[in-house]
């Protein structure tokens, strides 16, 4: 009942243009069409799959929420390079300053041209919407691999498609970077590369969720001893996608949630909510919980 309706968050992995299983998704959640639910499709929802305007369109009018995929970034630059307009810039939030897109001088006639060539203005302003990195509040922490014992204060959680740096604060990382990140690569583990089988003086990269993880396990075993509130949030948690080959993967401090849908595997998401309970016999306050939900492709 409206009573007892919670507002969840919902965070939607790599759709990819399948529009069936999208709406499917958000049916077997019973998503209220915004009245209470956000849900945030966490970048490249479109190319690759049977209908990427149809996606588009489905999330303007079910007022989706979205973070900004490699796929998107690629359909933005040949829309803008198609209609002969400047190439896009976003702006730095902390600075005030814009940080311009790389652009080539002409695009083949690849499936993001065609795209581009179809999409509206209507379209450019919901995909121009989409943030590459966004805040999304406390999110729920767990201390085990199954996500059955909460940590005692919830994380910071944050919303990307493909990664972060760790040794950069979230204002000052590459859109490029975030957009394409799968691994770090040696020794120093601070440059990103996409190729998960790429090297460096012969020593193997590693994903960039390992080094996250160490650096905020780091992070959250400080504050804790320092932490005097007990609705404090400790560590940075990221729900990101991009990474279909390693799919659904759960650590402490991340969340990968791209489980290709349009390679005939499943469409993921996460169901994130707070209510009133208890975490290790403490007095009761507000404690976060997620569930992971998906449905066949």
């Amino acid at each position: 009942s409206n009573k007892t309706k919670k507002k969840r968050l919902i965070l939607i992995g790599d759709v990819h243009g399948c529009l069936k299983q999208l709406k499917k998704l958000l049916d077997y959640v019973k998503y209220d069409g915004g009245e209470e639910d956000h849900v945030i499709l966490l970048g490249d929802f479109t190319n690759k799959g049977p209908d990427s305007i149809g996606v588009i369109n489905f999330a303007i009018e079910q007022k989706l929420d979205c973070i900004l995929g490699n796929h998107e970034l690629a359909m933005m630059k040949r829309y803008t390079q198609f209609h002969g307009l400047k190439s896009p810039t976003f702006v730095n939030n902390d600075e005030d300053t814009n940080s311009t897109l790389t652009m080539k001088e002409s695009y083949d006639l690849d499936e993001l041209m065609r795209l581009a060539k179809k999409i509206t203005p209507e379209h450019i302003d919901f995909l121009s919407s989409c943030s590459p990195i966004k805040k999304i509040g406390p999110v729920p922490l767990y201390t085990n691999v199954k996500q059955s014992r909460h940590a005692s204060s919830p994380a910071d959680g944050i919303a990307v498609h493909a990664g972060l740096l760790w040794h950069k604060d979230i204002y000052h990382q590459d859109i490029e970077e975030v957009t394409t990140i799968r691994n770090l690569l040696p020794p120093d583990w601070k440059t990103p590369t996409e190729d998960r089988h790429d090297k460096l003086g012969g020593e193997k990269s590693v994903a960039w969720t390992k080094i996250w993880n160490k650096h905020q396990l780091e992070i959250y075993n400080k504050e804790l001893k320092e932490a005097d509130n007990k609705n404090l949030t400790i560590g940075t948690k990221v729900f990101y996608g991009h990474d279909a080959k390693r799919g659904v993967v759960t650590k402490q401090f991340s969340n990968g949630l791209d489980s290709g849908c349009v390679y005939g595997k499943q469409l993921t998401g996460v169901v994130i909510w707070s209510q009133v309970g208890s975490v290790n016999n403490e007095e009761e306050k507000i404690v976060y919980k997620q569930m992971t939900v998906d449905v066949n492709c």
